[in-house]
Formats: structure tokens, sequence, C-alpha cells
């Protein structure tokens, strides 16, 4: 009795292995396959939010834009540029007078600070303006404030802007996705 006990654990033992080693046996080559893997390696995503306004009204008009944008661990690093162009700005100040033209802009962070701050009546460009982590997490707003004219009949005499933020985020690219990872 004893020995057909033996003989039937040894039967079920024997028909057993050969499917269990397919599923131990994944392990090891798994295993392998992950150490022939290179490293991940932490990149760089750029998001920009652009804010741009050509006039083309002969009067004086004014307009107001408002942009949010998020705000999070994986942020690094936010950049703000603005450039504007107000035609015969520096030579007809009799004329075309600068205070009746400009453009405000100003950067709030998520507990509702104001982190960059710019009024320009002239035709310039700034010089990008960097911020740099720990940032507060949260909703951001970017606000302009334009007054402005211009003529389409030419469209050689217009104000315009351009204000852009960029948001650089850190982020994981592994071997085999070509896409970013935020961990």
């Amino acid at each position: 009795m004893r020995g057909q006990k033996a003989l039937s654990l040894f039967l079920i033992l024997s028909m057993a292995l050969p499917l269990l080693s397919g599923c131990i046996g994944l392990v090891p080559a798994r295993e392998f396959l992950e150490s022939m893997r290179d490293e991940p390696e932490v990149g760089q995503v750029v998001e920009e939010l652009r804010v741009s306004h050509t006039f083309t009204s002969l009067s004086v008009v004014e307009m107001t834009w408002s942009e949010d944008f998020f705000v999070d661990q994986h942020v690094t690093e936010i950049s703000a540029y603005i450039t504007v162009s107000h035609f015969f700005s520096d030579t007809s100040s009799s004329v075309l007078p600068n205070e009746s033209r400009y453009v405000r802009a100003n950067l709030q962070d998520a507990a509702g600070s104001i982190v960059w701050e710019t009024e320009i009546s002239e035709s310039r460009t700034e010089p990008l303006s960097r911020m740099q982590a720990p940032f507060s997490q949260g909703e951001w707003s970017l606000s302009v404030e334009a007054r402005g004219y211009g003529e389409q009949f030419l469209n050689q005499f217009q104000d315009s802007f351009l204000v852009a933020i960029e948001v650089e985020k850190s982020c994981t690219t592994y071997p085999t996705e070509d896409n970013c990872s935020f961990d």
C-alpha cells in the first residue's frame, strides 16, 4: 500500500513538474531580459502657453485675456517672455501718444501671489524671466490687458504683442517607450 501511494505521488509530481517549470522558468528569463535593458532616463518636457494679438482697429481698443495652467511637483522651471511692437512708438509721441497704448501682464501662482509682472507702453522685448522650483502647486493664472490700434488696409501700421509662459517638467523615459512618464 505504501508503495502504491509513493508511485501515485511520483506520477502526479512527474506530470505537474513540466507544467510548473514553464511558469517558474519565466521568472529567470524575465530577470535576464530586464538586466539587458538600458536604464531609464530623466528628461524634460516643455509646455508653452501663448497670448498674442495684433490690433487692426483705427480706434483704440482695450482687451483682456486670462489663461490658466496647472503646476505640480514635476515642474522644475517656469519662464516668462514678452515682446511688444507699437508702430511709431519712438518717433511720433505727439501724434500717437504712448500712454494710450500698453500691454500689462502678470503671472499669479496657486497661492494668489504675483510672481511676475510687467507693463510696456513702447516697442520693446524684455529679457526672459526664469523662476526655479519649488513652486506652489495648483492652478496658476496668466492675465494680460492690452490697449492699442492699427489698420487693415496696408497691414503695415499695427500694434501687436506676444506673451509666452514656458513650463518645464521633469519626466522619466523608459528605453522601450517613446513617451515621457511622470512618476
